[in-house]
């Protein structure tokens, strides 16, 4: 059996734009949401990741349709799901995490972000029902990949949905940098604001 290859940079970036557009990434269409799953079964290495999310979802039935839709080689769209469900998520997900019990420590009200909440307003953590918490790595800083400049653009726009501010945690490896973090909550005051915007239960609300 052939193995997945690797695409190019512009070839990822196609990809990139296609599974949003197709919406291959919304757990509806995967089966199950993979922040949830990560939280629910906290897998300790990347094999047990990678088991629960090949047993769990069905992102490789999606790699022909991404191979349909954007006229790439089903391998390469086979090798681009693989690495953006199980190597990257393994990572995002392991260091959101880590944040979450970080600020557990300082006596914050937390809750998860729903996997809609996370769709429409691209936050990973809320806290005091008020600030939203996004973790990225450190190369999202400053994207130099047009991809991620992409992504970024379209997580501002995401960003300013929401009823508070959005803060960002970066990491490196398994460095993750609070100082932002902490600077960026000390300039608020806590305290749930008044706002008429709601989260919507559906993506629907805003199509």
């Amino acid at each position: 059996m052939q193995m997945p290859i690797q695409p190019t940079e512009m070839e990822k970036k196609k990809l990139n734009d296609w599974m949003n557009k197709l919406g291959i990434n919304h757990p509806m269409k995967l089966g199950y949401s993979l922040s949830t799953l990560f939280r629910e079964c906290r897998p300790k290495n990347l094999e047990e990741w990678e088991d629960l999310v090949r047993k769990k979802t069905d992102f490789q039935f999606h790699a022909n349709t991404l191979a349909m839709a954007s006229g790439e080689a089903y391998f390469k769209c086979l090798w681009y799901l693989e690495d953006l469900f199980i190597n990257k998520t393994f990572t995002a997900f392991r260091v959101e995490v880590e944040v979450f019990e970080f600020m557990n420590n300082m006596g914050r009200r937390l809750r998860w972000a729903t996997p809609d909440e996370e769709l429409c307003y691209a936050i990973d953590i809320i806290a005091d029902e008020y600030y939203g918490i996004q973790v990225k790595p450190e190369s999202y800083r400053v994207p130099r990949i047009e991809a991620h400049m992409e992504t970024k653009k379209t997580n501002v726009i995401k960003n300013r949905r929401w009823l508070g501010p959005v803060f960002y945690v970066y990491y490196d490896n398994d460095s993750v940098d609070y100082s932002e973090l902490l600077k960026q909550l000390d300039s608020y005051e806590l305290g749930k604001p008044k706002c008429d915007k709601k989260t919507p239960t559906s993506l629907i609300d805003f199509m």
